[in-house]
């Protein structure tokens, strides 16, 4: 690459400028020459000719070089930036394709687990150990917040739970969970439901003595807690006096008002899991509008028959005692504790073999057609024709 200064370093060495200043000596010292005149304009011509044209050919090549450069580094900027759209987008959706296949791993073996027919109480501790590990890497999946998602609201079976660090007795079910409470009030179902816009229902149900069915009722609001930030998770959730019902019978109110924090850390279509505020941690499992009520008339199924008999049992037992204490007629008191332990025993016979029958309805029941239900509809508004062919109108 040639400069104008590194030209002008190499014209002082030009040969023929260094032969004209050698003959101009020997000829004369003190006058110059007419040809040399001659000569050392045209030499002085020739230089500034040649230092033009090298200087414009350095300006150019200066120009093409910043010119290179420049296109150089936009290419390079351009490539830099330029996404492998193919591999780039190949390995999103195999990313995502992934996590979710994970989700739904961890959230099956959830379920599987707790599926024991004792709302996770009678599983191993292996199996323990595995739910509680697949329920902390789902509250490590990042979400919208809970609170913000529709699927937040409905009806929820509580499937499993796990005491925190500062739980004091059952998370869920208070004392009818304890040990002794489950063994007056054998546990039946456990609920939790949401309804919109921010209403909240916990219901215990269970089986007094093994026979008489009830429930134990909560409902209250809840709203997003201040204390946690508004974080679109945690709510605060307050409730009235819990009510004590024997399905059948009135609902009484049994207690104080109450208010609990519930944290949802991951929710989907089969599962919401909570993280109450003394580190108790809940999965709730979603189930349908229609299951609920299924649920609903199996816990309460003969409810009021078997108070019925109840009633007549407790009668039977008096009527025994009292012929007892008379002393005069034993053969009466022994018919009378005899029909006392008949109708007691009977009341286990209409829970169980009601709880059975239907149970064994759920599986066996054929879905109704379209022409079935239309023939019931017009049965009930009285349009439809008898079996003799002759209108009920």
């Amino acid at each position: 690459m040639f400069s104008a200064s590194s030209f002008l370093a190499n014209g002082a060495h030009h040969p023929f400028v260094s032969l004209s200043s050698s003959s101009t000596k020997k000829k004369n010292n003190n006058k110059p020459s007419s040809s040399f005149r001659c000569l050392s304009s045209s030499s002085s011509t020739t230089r500034k000719n040649a230092h033009q044209s090298h200087l414009l050919f350095a300006r150019k090549s200066a120009s093409s070089i910043r010119k290179a450069r420049g296109e150089h580094s936009q290419n390079r900027a351009i490539a830099d930036d330029t996404p492998v759209l193919g591999l780039s987008s190949n390995n999103k959706d195999s990313t995502s394709s992934s996590s979710s296949e994970e989700r739904e791993r961890l959230v099956a073996e959830i379920l599987e687990n707790v599926d024991d027919g004792a709302f996770g109480g009678a599983m191993s501790a292996e199996k323990d150990e595995q739910t509680f590990e697949n329920i902390k890497q789902l509250e490590l999946v990042s979400q919208i917040k809970p609170l913000s998602n529709p699927k937040i609201f409905g009806y929820y079976d509580v499937a499993y739970t796990k005491a925190g660090s500062k739980q004091d007795g059952a998370p869920a079910g208070g004392a009818f969970r304890s040990k002794l409470g489950r063994l007056i009030f054998k546990t039946e179902g456990l609920e939790q439901n949401l309804v919109e816009p921010n209403f909240v229902e916990n219901r215990v149900a269970f089986e007094l003595f093994g026979c008489i069915p009830g429930e134990v009722k909560l409902r209250g609001t809840f709203e997003q807690s201040k204390a946690h930030d508004n974080d679109g998770k945690t709510v605060r959730a307050q409730f009235g006096s819990p009510t004590f019902r024997i399905f059948g019978l009135p609902a009484l109110p049994i207690g104080p008002k109450s208010e609990v924090t519930l944290a949802t850390t991951y929710i989907d279509d089969r599962v919401r899991l909570g993280l109450g505020g003394r580190g108790s941690r809940f999965v709730f499992r979603r189930k349908t509008k229609e299951q609920h009520e299924r649920d609903m008339g199996y816990w309460g199924v003969a409810g009021l028959a078997v108070v019925t008999n109840l009633v007549s049992t407790v009668c039977m037992f008096f009527a025994a005692r009292h012929y007892q204490s008379l002393g005069t007629r034993p053969g009466m008191t022994a018919s009378l504790y005899a029909a006392f332990a008949m109708l007691f025993a009977f009341n286990f016979i209409l829970r169980h073999a009601g709880k059975k029958c239907e149970r064994d309805g759920w599986e066996i029941a054929p879905a109704l057609s379209e022409e079935a239900k239309s023939f019931l509809k017009g049965t009930r508004e009285n349009k439809t024709e008898n079996v003799f062919g002759k209108s009920n109108n």
